[in-house]
């Protein structure tokens, strides 16, 4: 006979099990609306796996994507609690839900031309366009024309191109209203890009890639866009275009890097609007003084990038100095005077980066004066102690600094580096009277350092054990340096880039750890070091792929222990893999491809 002891046991076991079966249940009670604002609290790729739980949870999921305005591929996603490389596929299907909420889309190289289709159907309403291109043809010509067709909405459209053709023509199917073109050519093997027939073609860099006929420029125009306002090309022959483009008043940022012309004359003039301009390596052919108007005419002038270009500053009009109000980057080659010097420091208040290559100590001392300096190069030039007292006594602004190798300025004054309290990037190599003393002064008063290079310096182990304080240090080289220990990269946290290549007292223990401590470690150079192993290559690749992030990590080596790993990690591979080897050893490059790492050359 059951007592009623068990049947009341039995009973509040029934009534709990039905409370915790309704408690369970009680998330599907909700409306899709409610669910819907619940999904958007999750990730991307968990918003996905969400729709395949049950049909309620598919129709909720449709209404949690409008909060998704940008979308950029990254490295890997995270699925069933696993890390995976990212793929087209699921790049579509994350369109596919919330492409027409996106406004901004910036695709990497693991998508090709035939996602285009996809992104017009599914994302009318984007602004902003970014993408990656390998493979050209004329059926990939038509998937961008008939995309850019209707994308009526788009903006901004930028290309990354690499490889030896571009159906160049395809630029004149984007929208008449868009207002920024950004073309970036990585050519393969470092050839450049011509204009020809309406194809970029690449050619090598020899006097004949001037001899070409000339290009029709029909195939493409700036002239439908009536609303262009930034224009970037890199690496390409221009000559067909630089007409229009120096008529192109609705300029306001134009970037020619490197781009080459024939003997077509042009001028700057007419861009009265433009507030910055890259003509950094670009080839321009019997065109004299061919930036002395920009002076007298661009009153909105902010960048100018043009190294190679002497400009004789006398031949500015007293009248027109006002021009230079808004200057902030001034990188052209020019001859200083007293009267130049003057006329910069009264009208150039905002400047921030002026070339200093060629000046002498007077000349740099006075431009210190210049309050909101906040960027100076020395790499090239040469530098005296009392240089260096004007920096630091005026240039409180001062955020970028770089001394030239091998210089004898003296440790006092590297002490008094500390002053400089908004430094976020410094360059000391080769300085062989830095000290510990100016080391440590620099890491307990200059916290906002994130980039620092004391390449073969005199430091100790007590100094390297300062710069651990620098909470927001995230490259550091280190290269050469005997004192630099296990027991000092250890204790380093926050870094993304450090080259350690040469210091012979680190071992696998170390680097393995240091590996472990810096989840945002993208790059390590661990080249020359003798107790550096395959075991270190073994371990960064299981802890990176244990990250959390989706950050990849390049480890340059050009030791043969690497190689090892290389073959071994051949035999064992299953997944995905999350690092690179970068090298110029073509037999390591080899044993990189066999093992399915990452080749980085």
């Amino acid at each position: 006979m059951i007592s009623a002891k068990r049947i009341r046991i039995e009973k509040n076991q029934e009534v709990s099990a039905n409370y915790v079966k309704k408690k369970m249940d009680f998330i599907n009670y909700l409306d899709n609306d409610s669910l819907a604002q619940i999904f958007m609290l999750l990730p991307i790729s968990e918003r996905i796996t969400m729709k395949e739980v049950c049909s309620k949870w598919q129709e909720a999921c449709q209404l949690a994507w409008h909060d998704i305005k940008k979308y950029k591929c990254t490295n890997t996603i995270v699925r069933n609690h696993k890390k995976c490389i990212l793929t087209q596929r699921y790049v579509e299907k994350v369109l596919f839900n919330c492409g027409i909420y996106l406004k901004e889309l910036i695709l990497s190289l693991i998508c090709d031309s035939s996602i285009m289709p996809i992104i017009a159907e599914h994302c009318k309403n984007l602004k902003t366009l970014e993408f990656a291109l390998v493979e050209f043809g004329n059926k990939n010509t038509y998937r961008f024309v008939e995309a850019f067709t209707q994308l009526e909405q788009l903006k901004v459209v930028k290309i990354h191109i690499s490889g030896y053709n571009f159906q160049f023509r395809m630029l004149n199917s984007l929208p008449k209203d868009i207002n920024e073109i950004h073309l970036f050519f990585k050519p393969n093997g470092s050839p450049e890009i011509s204009f020809d027939s309406g194809i970029i073609k690449s050619t090598l860099f020899t006097t004949m890639l001037f001899n070409s006929d000339p290009v029709a420029p029909s195939f493409f125009s700036l002239k439908k866009f009536t609303n262009l306002r930034s224009l970037t090309i890199h690496r390409c022959i221009i000559t067909d275009i630089i007409q229009e483009i120096s008529r192109k008043t609705t300029l306001v940022y134009l970037d020619l890097e490197k781009c080459k012309t024939k003997k077509e004359i042009f001028t700057f003039n007419q861009l009265l609007n433009l507030e910055h301009l890259n003509i950094k390596d670009v080839s321009f052919m019997d065109i004299p003084n061919l930036l002395s108007g920009i002076f007298n005419a661009c009153k909105n002038l902010k960048h100018l990038d043009a190294p190679d270009f002497h400009v004789d500053l006398a031949e500015i009009k007293m009248e027109n100095w006002v021009n230079w109000r808004n200057l902030v980057h001034l990188n052209i080659r020019w001859q200083a005077s007293d009267a130049i010097i003057e006329n910069i420091i009264k009208h150039c208040n905002n400047l921030e980066f002026i070339n200093i290559d060629e000046l002498n100590s007077e000349s740099t001392i006075e431009l210190t004066k210049l309050e909101n300096l906040n960027h100076l190069d020395f790499e090239v030039t040469n530098i005296d102690n009392e240089v260096m007292v004007a920096i630091i006594n005026n240039c409180k602004k001062l955020k970028h600094l770089v001394l030239p190798e091998y210089n004898m300025v003296k440790a006092s004054i590297f002490y008094d580096l500390s002053k400089l309290q908004y430094i976020e990037s410094l360059n000391l190599a080769f300085s062989f009277k830095l000290g510990d003393s100016a080391i440590i002064a620099i890491a307990k008063n200059c916290k906002l350092l994130k980039c620092l290079n004391i390449k073969n310096c005199n430091i100790t182990s007590s100094g390297y054990i300062a710069l651990t304080g620098l909470k927001n240090l995230e490259e550091l080289n280190i290269e050469m340096s005997v004192n630099v220990e296990d027991n000092f990269v250890v204790k380093l946290r926050g870094i993304k880039s450090l080259y350690c290549s040469g210091c012979h007292e680190l071992t696998d223990t170390g680097i393995i750890q240091f590996i472990k401590n810096n989840p945002d470690l993208e790059f390590l150079n661990i080249s020359f070091n003798t107790n550096v192993t395959m075991d270190t290559i073994i371990a960064a690749e299981e802890a990176v792929k244990n990250r959390t992030n989706d950050t990849f990590l390049a480890i340059k080596s050009v030791d043969s222990d690497i190689e090892k790993a290389c073959h071994e990690a051949s035999k064992n591979r299953t997944n995905d893999t999350f690092l690179s080897i970068k090298t110029n050893d073509p037999d390591l490059e080899k044993a990189c491809s066999e093992s399915q790492w990452l080749i980085d050359c």
